[in-house]
């Protein structure tokens, strides 16, 4: 596999962490198409085809299909920390998104403490200054005779600075009931955003693992991490 352009960081370097964001930061003229022999995809746009999202809990419960979900914004991320613990295949990340708008096709049916919301349309956000905490451990897995890293647990924290949110209801039947919640929203922003954040964080853990082991599957540890 060519991957000259990809610069990897010897494990035994003092300086691995630092070398790892250098080596993030002069990829990102390819972020935005990806990077295909390492199965990396494009950030800018993001595009997921579908997301489905089924959750039931005191303050929340939504049943929801996402389709033809685009986010715009992903290579202005800005790295606020990055700390490797290579022995147990650890690693903490801080980043800083700007600015994200997204976009996407959503047949939803939930309520959000006493508000209801069900419908089909067209879910516009703009989000600002959202800042994501990612902390990870690997495993080492084998395969056709070669070790390879997978990931073994992952959690995330998300925060946003401000947001503001507008949809198309294409459903006229639920046009009234979502118009409602989505005032309920704006109304009472800080605290449905707390109430769905749970819900953000474990699906956005659910896309970051998947993603990453598709990656990690295409380099093995020792080419991953060159004595």
């Amino acid at each position: 596999m060519e991957t000259s352009y990809v610069k990897l960081c010897k494990k035994n370097d003092p300086e691995f962490d630092q070398c790892v964001i250098n080596s993030v930061e002069s990829l990102r003229p390819r972020l935005n198409k990806g990077i295909p022999k390492l199965q990396v995809p494009p950030i800018d746009p993001f595009v997921l085809p579908a997301l489905e999202v089924n959750r039931d809990r005191e303050a929340i419960k939504v049943r929801a299909l996402l389709q033809n979900i685009v986010a715009y914004g992903g290579s202005g991320f800005i790295i606020n920390k990055l700390k490797t613990d290579l022995d147990n295949l650890g690693i903490e990340v801080s980043v800083t998104l700007p600015r994200i708008e997204a976009t996407a096709d959503y047949d939803v049916d939930g309520r959000i403490l006493v508000a209801p919301f069900k419908g089909k349309g067209v879910f516009m956000g703009n989000f600002t200054d959202v800042k994501v905490d990612v902390k990870g451990s690997g495993k080492t897995i084998k395969k056709n005779g070669e070790e390879y890293i997978q990931v073994k647990t992952i959690k995330t924290k998300i925060r946003v600075g401000d947001s503001s949110v507008k949809i198309n209801v294409k459903d006229d039947r639920s046009g009234v009931l979502t118009q409602s919640a989505l005032q309920f929203y704006k109304q009472n922003k800080k605290q449905v955003l707390e109430i769905v954040m749970p819900i953000v964080q474990e699906t956005a853990e659910e896309v970051i693992a998947q993603i990453s082991n598709t990656v990690l599957n295409t380099i093995p540890k020792d080419e991953l991490l060159p004595a």
